[in-house]
C-alpha cells in the first residue's frame, strides 16, 4: 500500500495537511468545506468538481508564477486542494493536460497511486504527458466514462 504525505508550510507554521493510503483517502476538511461547505465527495458534482479546479487552478498560478520550484508548488494549498477532490477530479486533471500540458502528475500520482512515467521520460513535460495520456487511454473505465466537457 502506497502512502503520500504532505505538509504545508505557511509562514512559520508548519502543518500535515494530508495523508493518503489505499484508494479512498481523508483529506483535509478543513481545504474541502472552505470551498464547497459541508459534502462528501460523492456528493460534488462534475460541474462543481471542474468549478472547483479552475477556482484552485488560478489561484495557484496567481501564488506561484514567480517561483520555477516544483516543489513550492506542489506544496502550495491549492494544489493540496486540489489533490484533495480526490477520484472524480482525474479525468478533469487528463483533459487539461491534454490542453495545457503542466505538472499535474504528483496530484495525479497521489490521487491514483500509479507512476505511469517511464525513467527515460522523466523531465520531458511533453513526454510525461503522453505517458499519463496513455495510461488515462487503459484505466478511464475505473475513473468516469466521459473527459468532462
Amino acid at each position: 500500500m502506497s502512502t503520500c504525505q504532505f505538509e504545508l508550510t505557511s509562514g512559520s507554521q508548519s502543518s500535515a495537511i494530508s495523508t493518503i493510503t489505499g484508494g479512498w483517502w481523508d483529506f483535509d476538511k478543513k481545504a474541502r468545506d472552505e470551498f464547497h461547505g459541508t459534502v462528501t465527495s460523492k456528493e460534488i458534482t462534475r460541474s462543481r468538481v471542474k468549478f472547483a479546479f479552475e477556482e484552485y487552478r488560478k489561484k495557484l498560478k496567481e501564488q506561484t508564477r514567480f517561483s520555477s520550484s516544483l516543489s513550492d508548488r506542489f506544496e502550495n494549498l491549492h494544489y493540496q486542494k486540489i489533490i484533495a477532490l480526490g477520484k472524480e477530479v482525474v479525468p478533469v486533471l487528463i483533459h487539461e493536460l491534454e490542453t495545457r500540458p503542466d505538472h499535474w502528475f504528483y496530484a495525479l500520482f497521489c490521487i491514483t497511486h500509479e507512476n505511469p512515467i517511464s525513467d527515460e521520460h522523466a523531465g520531458d513535460l511533453l513526454a510525461m504527458t503522453a505517458d499519463w495520456l496513455e495510461w488515462w487511454n487503459r484505466n478511464k473505465v475505473l475513473y468516469d466514462k466521459d473527459i468532462p466537457e
